[in-house]
């Protein structure tokens, strides 16, 4: 998003008026200030937009990476004695089994219900299991399939496969497990303020409509000095990457 400093930039821009995908290149002014050049907007064809946002360019050396990184062994050990790598604790987990919502088993067949009707003993002993997991980074390989059910879209096509999202199920285990450990790298963030503070999404007491309301703030405030506002934005159908012949 970039305000327009006169009538004549906006004129230049009116064979993108709508929604026509346009290349944005930023610059750097003399006092270091990353600026927006209209001259640099130029329109793009949907060949272009479309071979960009596909990832068809990129699958190849996406696919080397990964492969390369797959080979190596992760290593989960740290000295550093940050409190987020102690043992995970009695109350974090049966606070999650308690908060579990009811869903679907994954391939192992147990339900956060069974969970939730597990004696003292039992949570201790599942404890122990989360902690050598924790510890070692050795994940059982059941946690590691999933169940992948086709989920049709709602008024769409049923006959076109197309129009079915998968849902993969997976482990209750390994969710409560992933839950506790999120939680706490969750407040290793915020509370260093790691996250950058335009990011709304996937965050506790933030929701999307609050760049609905930057956006509209920014254009009274470009109203109100008689200015003219140009947004950008970007709509990504199947953001899906094809690698190998598989999608991610």
């Amino acid at each position: 998003m970039v305000e327009l400093k006169s009538n004549d930039q906006a004129k230049k821009l009116g064979a993108i008026a709508t929604f026509i995908p346009v290349t944005v290149s930023p610059h750097k002014s003399e006092n270091s200030k990353r600026v927006i050049r209209i001259r640099d907007i130029r329109c793009c064809s949907e060949g272009e937009m479309v071979e960009e946002l596909s990832g068809v360019t990129h699958a190849r050396r996406i696919k080397q990476t990964k492969q390369r990184a797959e080979k190596g062994h992760l290593n989960f050990s740290s000295e550093d004695g940050e409190p987020y790598n102690n043992p995970q604790l009695m109350s974090e987990l049966k606070n999650y089994i308690v908060k579990s919502n009811e869903s679907a088993a994954g391939p192992d067949g147990v339900y956060y219900q069974f969970l939730r009707q597990l004696p003292e003993s039992c949570l201790h002993t599942l404890l122990k299991l989360f902690n050598n997991i924790w510890t070692t980074g050795d994940i059982p390989p059941s946690w590691r399939e999933a169940s992948v059910v086709p989920n049709p879209k709602p008024w769409k096509d049923p006959s076109d496969p197309s129009n079915y999202r998968p849902i993969a199920l997976t482990s209750c285990l390994c969710k409560t497990l992933e839950r506790m450990v999120n939680d706490r790298l969750v407040h290793v963030l915020e509370s260093r303020n790691l996250l950058s503070n335009v990011q709304s999404g996937f965050r506790k007491d933030h929701i999307t409509l609050d760049h609905l309301v930057k956006l509209k703030t920014f254009i009274k405030k470009a109203f109100a000095r008689k200015k003219q506002v140009l947004a950008v934005f970007s709509i990504f159908k199947k953001p899906m990457i094809l690698l190998g012949g598989m999608e991610f």
